[in-house]
């Protein structure tokens, strides 16, 4: 099929257009200054170093190419976030074209290719993944990851397995791409062979290594909460309602935050609504019954495996879902979508005004996330009662002076959850920085004892008990 080079320049131009607020961004209290600013491993380029990123994890991740990129930039670029934002948006732009390119082999149509890039490259949940510069594994995993479906469709088997490898190595959530393998085989032969599964043997095995990996890495940062197959219900019901989550935000994205809480209290709460989230999708795939077929049913499927591992059936950190998780999944809907479209000039309105839409609100989220207080003051506008978007907000007011609204968010957060070790040490860290060591002792004190295995808290007590100059340190999470 004869396909023109001008679409690349569209993809690139729209890009530009939506997401140069990025470029005038700087770093947020969101793992940033954990992942990147503060990394000790970082700084050691020798070859023992770039070593100790492939053995080490970082804010409860493995991602030593996302690592390895950083450690490339600084060295060629020097520090800074501009430099930071700058990269991700260039990686950003390449997933774009390798989305267009893939949706040719698959839809053989460059428009409606064209407008599935387009639908890629702006949609405001994927903001998240190109604006915050910790989320550049995102970026890392998904370009190998589609490089190894290119390669995949070309026939090329190992290249495809070494391109596996390294997605793994950008994130754990490429352990999906054997899976949609199997749909690509489904959706070429009508059927998936004993030869077919034997060939994907390696991938599988790549798979479950990566996947203890990743599990290993989110037990260590104490992101995964405890967990026990009397939760597993609770599970399923979360991993059904996460699914409707992701495919209304897809259609509407609206509301966004960087941050979505469990509600009540307690990590793992089941909210009432999800109980009826299973009903719902068989009512929904009993409606599309007799439309679920070809591409149709090649991309709900791409959606649903490739973002199984996002969907929270066993909890993963202090948020019950992500924009950021939908980067590589969308790309099965928008495929669905893209493949229904009719042609004509109706449906290209219609579709020129959807992008518009999704391009000014996508232009919108860029702004929110330009520095830390504005990014936690739209989390804690939408999630006022979560004490996690009032600490970080209050760490970042605290951050730019605001010492006074600082302590403001922290008590809040307090009032919120009376035992939350993080609120009692932030306020502690601002009274002694106002200089108030009695009241600031009290508060590092009560964290100490509430977190006692906690090694910031226990620090910082220290620090303030033997009165050295030194400040307390910052306690993030």
């Amino acid at each position: 099929m004869n396909k023109p080079k001008w679409p690349y320049a569209v993809i690139a131009a729209a890009i530009a257009a939506v997401f140069y607020p990025c470029l005038c961004a700087g770093y947020v209290n969101w793992d940033d200054f954990k992942t990147v600013v503060e990394n000790p491993l970082l700084q050691d380029r020798s070859a023992r170093g770039i070593g100790a990123l492939f053995s080490s994890f970082t804010a409860g991740h493995y991602q030593p190419l996302a690592l390895l990129s950083f450690m490339a930039e600084q060295a060629a670029f020097g520090t800074g976030a501009a430099v930071s934002h700058a990269v991700n948006l260039v990686l950003h732009l390449l997933n774009s074209w390798l989305v267009y390119m893939l949706a040719v082999r698959l839809l053989a149509d460059w428009r409606k290719s064209l407008f599935a890039a387009l639908l890629f490259a702006i949609h405001p949940l994927h903001v998240e993944s190109a604006a915050w510069i910790s989320e550049r594994k995102d970026l890392v995993y998904s370009f190998f990851y589609l490089c190894a479906l290119l390669a995949y469709l070309r026939g090329w088997y190992w290249r495809t397995l070494g391109l596996f490898a390294l997605s793994l190595l950008g994130k754990s959530m490429a352990v999906t791409l054997p899976l949609v393998l199997l749909l690509v085989d489904w959706r070429a032969e009508g059927k998936i062979t004993a030869r077919q599964l034997a060939r994907k043997l390696p991938f599988a095995a790549l798979s479950l290594v990566f996947g203890i990996t990743a599990v290993v890495s989110q037990h260590k940062a104490d992101f995964a909460a405890a967990y026990s197959w009397d939760k597993a219900a609770g599970g399923f019901f979360i991993a059904c309602g996460n699914l409707l989550f992701y495919l209304a935000k897809f259609i509407a994205p609206l509301g966004l935050s960087a941050f979505y809480p469990f509600p009540g209290k307690g990590e793992f709460a089941v909210p009432g609504l999800y109980y009826g989230a299973p009903v719902l999708i068989a009512a929904i795939l009993w409606f599309l019954r007799g439309h679920l077929r070809g591409m149709a049913a090649f991309g709900l499927l791409f959606f649903a495996a490739a973002i199984a591992p996002a969907l929270e059936f066993v909890p993963i950190g202090r948020a019950i879902a992500a924009d950021h998780f939908t980067y590589l999944p969308y790309i099965g809907i928008i495929l669905w979508i893209c493949g229904a479209v009719p042609s004509g000039k109706r449906a290209a309105v219609f579709a020129a005004l959807w992008l518009a839409g999704l391009g000014a609100l996508a232009h919108r989220r860029c702004h929110v996330w330009q520095d830390s207080v504005s990014l936690w003051t739209d989390a804690a506008e939408k999630f006022p009662l979560s004490p996690v978007t009032r600490i970080n907000k209050g760490i970042a007011l605290r951050r730019a002076g605001q010492s006074d609204a600082a302590l403001s968010e922290f008590s809040a957060a307090l009032a919120l959850d009376p035992r939350s070790a993080l609120a009692h040490s932030n306020i502690g860290i601002t009274l002694a920085e106002k200089g108030d060591i009695p009241a600031a002792l009290e508060h590092f004190r009560i964290a100490a004892e509430t977190e006692p295995q906690n090694p910031d808290f226990r620090r910082n007590l220290k620090i303030i008990q033997k009165h050295k100059s030194r400040s307390p340190e910052e306690t993030r999470r």
